[in-house]
């Protein structure tokens, strides 16, 4: 056929044509069927209760493709692969990409000179046993600055989980790369205890006859060099000091404890112990 082919009103028919032009099928609850009789594929266009629908209406996959190539894959189950033919999972992204990276972008392109509260979000949901959702577990990345500049393009991530059906933040990662537990960080590692708790860090072996270590580490050559410091805050105050202090070599060092600023004891390389009131270095 040469030309439009346009199909009004109901009924069916069967033509075995090639249309070198458009198709047009008009009416309610309109639809195309593409049939294949060797395996009972049925492959269905339709337009009906204000809603577009095309895929398979039989136990078949349905491919899309473009140039001839099959960029999405959707198995009869309605798992979703895109450059996979075989997805195992409700979505499944797969590029061959040796030497670069194979991505998932999710954009927010809002936003304005001031503006900081625009975030992009992954969102992690359960349902609660009565067919409704709870609340959700997210991971949330936001404007630090407005981005209108390169100085102001700065973001951070956080991760949110649920506790009794409310969503809370419980760790961020600021553009700095410092790291907050139930806290917007303000050092490279910053833990602050929930409104009813006490903060806890345990170290634990994996196995029977392993030892844990706490390291802190610098490259401080001069003796004197501080190379360490534990300290204890009360509040916005410095109550007390531990510090770790360069000796002569790298594998030699001082202790000196200190509260309220003074220090109250120093123990050397050789095991002496120098109190606040025995400046003598007796051991």
């Amino acid at each position: 056929i040469t030309g439009d082919l346009k199909v009004e009103g109901g009924g069916s028919f069967t033509y075995d044509e090639i249309i070198e032009g458009a198709l047009q099928v008009t009416g309610s609850n309109t639809y195309i069927d593409v049939l294949d009789t060797d395996s009972s594929l049925k492959v269905t266009m339709r337009g009906g209760d204000s809603i577009g629908a095309i895929g398979t209406y039989s136990n078949h996959p349905l491919s899309i493709r473009t140039n001839s190539a099959e960029v999405i894959h959707i198995t009869a189950a309605g798992f979703v692969g895109i450059g996979d033919s075989s997805p195992g999972y409700p979505l499944e992204i797969n590029k061959s990409t040796d030497g670069a990276m194979a991505g998932l972008a999710i954009k927010n392109t809002a936003g304005g000179s001031g503006s900081t509260n625009e975030t992009s979000e992954i969102y992690l949901q359960l349902n609660n046993g009565s067919d409704s959702n709870t609340s959700t577990s997210k991971i949330t990345v936001g404007k630090e600055a407005d981005h209108t500049t390169s100085a102001n393009t700065d973001t951070y991530m956080a991760f949110s989980t649920v506790l009794n059906d409310s969503t809370t933040e419980k760790m961020r990662i600021t553009s700095a790369g410092n790291i907050g537990i139930n806290v917007t960080p303000t050092a490279d590692l910053h833990i602050k205890s929930s409104d009813s708790g006490h903060t806890n860090v345990t170290i634990e072996a994996g196995s029977v006859n392993h030892q844990t270590y706490l390291d802190f580490k610098a490259d401080r050559p001069a003796d004197g060099d501080n190379i360490g410091n534990i300290r204890f805050y009360n509040d916005s105050g410095l109550a007390a000091q531990i510090s770790a202090i360069r000796d002569s070599s790298d594998s030699d060092g001082e202790l000196i404890f200190q509260t309220g600023g003074t220090t109250r004891m120093m123990l050397d390389a050789n095991s002496r112990i120098s109190l606040s009131n025995n400046d003598n270095n007796t051991s």
